[in-house]
């Protein structure tokens, strides 16, 4: 998990870093039995007008996105296959960008981006895709 800030234009966006991973095989099960994991970058801010709720309602906001991040994905991408994830993957994005920027809005935080920097399969499938590349 890394945590960045920028200042655009008076507002201070905070940029944090999630990578999802299952215990098994180091990723997450796909319906087509096929272990992934997923970077995603996501960019926050407090809201002006909710400055003291975000100061005082959470001791750690990041790791709070990082929870339900974590769980929007584990609930998404079981029900997908391997080639499904990468042609819908910035709908799965708008998906996990639901739940976190809702939950968050009642702390003083709004989340504004979610982007799938990363998905990476297990290096056996990794292997086979680039043998049926290669022929």
């Amino acid at each position: 998990m890394d945590n960045r800030s920028a200042d655009a234009g008076g507002e201070r966006w905070l940029e944090l870093s999630v990578d999802c991973r299952g215990s098994a095989a180091g990723g997450r099960r796909m319906q087509d039995n096929v272990f992934v994991q997923i970077s995603s970058s996501i960019q926050y801010r407090v809201i002006n007008q909710s400055a003291d709720d975000a100061f005082y309602e959470l001791q750690n906001p990041a790791k709070q996105i990082q929870a339900y991040v974590f769980c929007v994905v584990r609930a998404q991408v079981p029900r997908m296959t391997l080639d499904q994830l990468f042609e819908q993957k910035d709908e799965v994005a708008k998906i996990v960008l639901e739940e976190p920027k809702k939950v968050m809005g009642e702390f003083g935080y709004t989340i504004e981006h979610i982007l799938m920097v990363d998905i990476i399969p297990d290096p056996s499938v990794r292997i086979a895709m680039n043998e049926i590349n290669a022929a």
